[in-house]
């Protein structure tokens, strides 16, 4: 199984290594971001399964970091960690589409449940896509197989004029789809009528 990507980002370097130290032993690959600009070069430069976000930052905070990845559809799961809980922030949060909130401070035992629930989340979702457009890509063969005796039935070979040639199908005659012309050498003389 490949080892699972996290990302943390905050300005406290004690909280950022403390963080990755305890991921670390679990066996987690970690990278760190001490500030928000840090942060999106390494999202953009590298595929991440989970991140954890300070909301408060030098430059630009952890809702922004959040909208950014939101707005370029990056395919990871995300934390928001902060020692300013507080409802206003948490329901901001949960509108830019967070998928988890953690308060500081937290317990290592807290933090690793949380990467452990996020990391397996992102696995089920990322299989789940799979699983679609396997099943999408199914759907479309069996369509092409359904559709294929009909096209039997147009042959691709002429007639004796050049002229498409309807296949009745098994047993049935062929047909020329063009339509006849009057036997003769030349065009259908028009009829006369003959006084009585």
């Amino acid at each position: 199984m490949t080892t699972a990507r996290i990302l943390v980002v905050d300005d406290e370097y004690g909280v950022r290594s403390g963080i990755r130290q305890i991921l670390e032993i679990e066996g987690y690959g970690v990278d760190e971001a001490a500030t928000g600009e840090e942060a999106l070069t390494l999202l953009h430069a590298n595929e991440y399964d989970v991140a954890f976000l300070d909301y408060r930052l030098p430059d630009i905070d952890g809702l922004t970091i959040l909208q950014d990845i939101k707005s370029k559809g990056l395919d990871l799961m995300t934390c928001m960690i902060t020692a300013y809980a507080n409802i206003d922030t948490a329901i901001a949060a949960t509108r830019q589409g967070v998928d988890f909130f953690l308060p500081k401070p937290f317990l290592p035992d807290d933090l690793l449940g949380v990467a452990d629930t996020l990391v397996r989340h992102k696995l089920a979702r990322t299989e789940a896509e799979r699983l679609r457009r396997e099943h999408a890509a199914s759907l479309l063969e069996l369509a092409e197989e359904k559709t294929r005796p009909l096209a039997g039935l147009f042959l691709a070979r002429r007639g004796s004029r050049g002229q498409p040639r309807w296949n009745g199908g098994a047993g049935q005659p062929s047909h020329d789809l063009a339509p006849r012309r009057p036997r003769g050498s030349g065009a259908a003389a028009p009829c006369r009528r003959t006084a009585a």
